[in-house]
């Protein structure tokens, strides 16, 4: 009301209140799945941000780009949060003096994860394989198998 920023509410209080609008489009597209038979896809930035571990220690990975409160809503309410980025393999060069020097080489084939790892966070709620190429062939067909003949 009157706001023009989420600042503006004071420390913190902008996101709580936009935890409500979060919940109406939620509901919203919760409605148009059930009442309509339409599926919805969220798509979203990462970035990389530690996450402070009860059990080890604390370790970076990716994460949403997303207000914490907004995100937790979002990844709670929906059926697949899925993390999608290129292949890369790590290739050890001897570089003398028993040092090794790793590089990455991407492969240039994308995946999409389904399952969380340490390095990123994930799910599904339809046992998808846990990692699969990054197309949306393959992703209707993981999930909607053809049964076999």
């Amino acid at each position: 009301a009157g706001k023009a920023s989420v600042e503006d509410f004071g420390y913190g209080k902008g996101y709580t209140e936009a935890q409500k609008y979060w919940r109406e489009i939620l509901n919203l597209l919760d409605r148009l799945r059930n009442e309509k038979n339409i599926a919805y896809i969220l798509t979203a930035h990462a970035h990389i941000k530690r996450f402070d571990s009860p059990e080890t220690d604390s370790y970076d990975r990716y994460q949403i780009k997303l207000n914490d409160k907004a995100s937790g809503l979002v990844q709670e309410s929906v059926d697949c949060v899925l993390f999608c980025n290129y292949q890369v393999n790590i290739n050890k060069a001897d570089v003398g003096f028993g040092k090794e020097k790793a590089r990455g080489i991407s492969t240039g084939q994308r995946l999409i994860h389904t399952v969380e790892k340490p390095a990123y966070i994930a799910k599904n709620r339809f046992n998808l394989p846990e990692k699969m190429p990054l197309s949306w062939e393959a992703f209707t067909n993981a999930l909607n198998p053809q049964p076999s003949v």
